[in-house]
């Protein structure tokens, strides 16, 4: 994995810039993608990707159409949308 910091450090490096001005350009650059895509708006990168926030709707069960925690649920497998951890399993 590479970090922001070391992102910064190699555009110091290549573009005789101080490390701290190279970690305000990465940071300037995250922080016009986020706020790109916080507005609805798509930023392309090409050679990298896109970044867009979607507002998709939440998926149901794949065998009861329930929701997981769906507090009308009375269905048999109610235990099972009540039991599950944060790993997604059955306890």
């Amino acid at each position: 994995m590479t970090t922001t910091n070391e992102i910064a450090d190699k555009i110091a490096t290549k573009h005789s810039l101080t490390k701290a001005q190279s970690k305000a350009i990465v940071a300037a650059v995250f922080a016009a993608i986020t706020t790109a895509a916080t507005s609805g708006t798509e930023s392309s990168i090409p050679g990298f990707g896109k970044f867009k926030v979607k507002d998709t709707p939440e998926r149901g069960s794949a065998k009861s159409g329930h929701r997981r925690g769906d507090q009308d649920c009375s269905c048999k497998e109610a235990r099972i949308h009540t039991s599950q951890g944060a790993q997604g399993g059955v306890k």
